[in-house]
C-alpha cells in the first residue's frame, strides 16, 4: 500500500494532494474530496495482488480511471469511453463482467426508483414509459414531502429512513454535500403522489439494495433500478415477480 500512495501523490503532486494514511490502513471502498479533485476509489487483489481502483475526476479535466497496484504498476482505462453512447455501455459492461467495480467505473450511485403496485399499469413497456412522465418533475410540489405521497409508501418510507436518513439539501458546498452524503448513510428522496425516487451513496449499495428488497415485500411496493445511461433493470415487484 505504501507504493500506491507514493504513486498517487505524485501523479497529483501538482495540485498539493495528499492521501491519508487512514484510506490504506483500512482499506475500504470511499471518497477523497480534496484541491478541487475528487476521487473515488475501492480496494482489490487481482491474482493474489493488492490494488487499488480509482476514478478521479476534477472540473477541469475528464476523468482519470486506473487501477494502481501495489508495486507502482498502472492499468488505465481512461480511454475506454468516446462520444458514442452505445459503444460506453457496451464497454462499461465488459468491465463489470471482468470484476471491474461499476460504481467506479461510470462514476455513479445506487438510484432505486420505488413505486406504488396499486396505481402504475403492470406492462413493463408501460412502466416505463409512466417512469419516464413521472421524472419530468411536473407535479405541483418540491417532491421533499412525504405526505403528498400514497399510505404504503408513506410507510415504507417512515421505515427506511431509520437506517438511510434523507439528506440535508441545504448544504451549499458540493464538496461537502458528497463528502457527508457518502462517509454516512444519508441518502436524497424524491418524492412524487405515486414514487420515490432514492439516491443512495454507492459506498452503501449493497445494504441499501439488500434493506429496499426487505421493505419492498413488507410494504408491498415495486422498485427497479436505473443504471448508467437510464437503463432500467429487472422491475420487481413484492410478491417476487420480475418484468
Amino acid at each position: 500500500m505504501k507504493k500506491i500512495k507514493e504513486k498517487l501523490e505524485i501523479m497529483y503532486n501538482n495540485w498539493k494532494v495528499i492521501f491519508p494514511n487512514k484510506i490504506f490502513e483500512e482499506k475500504r471502498n470511499g471518497n477523497l474530496y480534496i484541491n478541487g479533485w475528487s476521487f473515488r476509489y475501492c480496494f482489490e487483489n487481482i491474482n493474489e495482488k493488492e490494488s487499488m481502483f480509482i476514478r478521479a475526476e476534477h472540473r477541469m479535466t475528464d476523468p482519470n480511471i486506473f487501477r494502481i497496484f501495489e508495486n507502482g504498476e498502472i492499468e488505465s482505462l481512461t480511454d475506454f469511453r468516446n462520444s458514442d453512447r452505445e459503444h460506453n455501455i457496451k464497454t462499461a459492461k465488459q468491465l463489470i463482467e471482468k470484476g471491474f467495480n461499476k460504481y467506479v467505473i461510470n462514476g455513479i450511485d445506487l438510484y432505486i426508483f420505488i413505486f406504488d403496485i396499486n396505481i402504475i399499469p403492470k406492462n413493463r413497456n408501460e412502466i416505463i414509459e409512466w417512469y419516464k412522465e413521472k421524472v419530468k418533475w411536473k407535479e405541483d410540489h418540491d417532491y421533499k414531502n412525504i405526505n403528498i405521497s400514497s399510505n404504503i409508501l408513506i410507510n415504507w418510507y417512515m421505515e427506511i429512513v431509520n437506517e438511510f436518513p434523507p439528506m440535508n439539501d441545504e448544504i451549499e458546498d458540493d464538496d461537502k454535500f458528497e463528502e457527508i452524503k457518502n462517509n454516512n448513510c444519508y441518502t436524497e428522496y424524491y418524492i412524487g403522489k405515486q414514487f420515490i425516487y432514492s439516491i443512495f451513496t454507492w459506498t452503501k449499495a449493497e445494504k441499501a439494495l439488500e434493506i429496499v428488497k426487505i421493505l419492498s415485500k413488507k410494504f408491498n411496493v415495486g422498485f427497479f433500478v436505473i443504471e448508467v445511461y437510464l437503463e432500467i433493470n429487472d422491475i420487481i415487484f413484492p410478491d417476487g415477480s420480475i418484468i
